[in-house]
C-alpha cells in the first residue's frame, strides 16, 4: 500500500506532484470566478461587503427598535399612571358632587 502511495517517483515527488496539481486546479478556479464576475458585471467581494453592512444595518435596526419599544413601554407606564390619579380625582368630584347634594338636601329640609 505503500508504494502504491509513494508511487514510482518517490514520495516527495508524489507530493510535488499532488500540490502542484491543487495550485493548477486552485488558479483554474480563480480564472473561472474572474470570469464569472466580469460576465455578470458584479464583484464578489463587493457582495459579501454588501451583505456585512446589511448585517450591521439590520442589527443597529433592531437596536433602534428596542430603544423604540422600551421607550413606548415607559410612556405607556406614565400615561397609566395619569388614568390612576383621574381616576382618583373623578371618585373625590363625585364624594364632593354627593357631599353637596346631601348639604343641599339637608339645608332644605331645615
Amino acid at each position: 500500500m505503500a508504494d502504491i502511495f509513494i508511487g514510482e517517483d518517490g514520495f516527495l515527488n508524489t507530493c510535488k506532484d499532488a500540490f502542484e496539481e491543487l495550485n493548477d486546479t486552485t488558479k483554474l478556479y480563480e480564472d473561472e470566478l474572474k470570469q464569472l464576475e466580469d460576465t455578470a458585471n458584479i464583484s464578489f467581494d463587493d457582495i459579501s461587503t454588501g451583505i456585512d453592512e446589511t448585517i450591521d444595518q439590520t442589527k443597529e435596526l433592531l437596536n433602534n427598535n428596542n430603544e423604540l419599544i422600551d421607550s413606548y413601554r415607559d410612556e405607556m407606564e406614565a400615561i397609566s399612571g395619569v388614568v390612576g390619579e383621574l381616576e382618583k380625582l373623578v371618585e373625590t368630584y363625585r364624594d364632593a358632587e354627593d357631599a353637596a347634594k346631601a348639604a343641599e338636601q339637608a339645608a332644605y329640609n331645615y
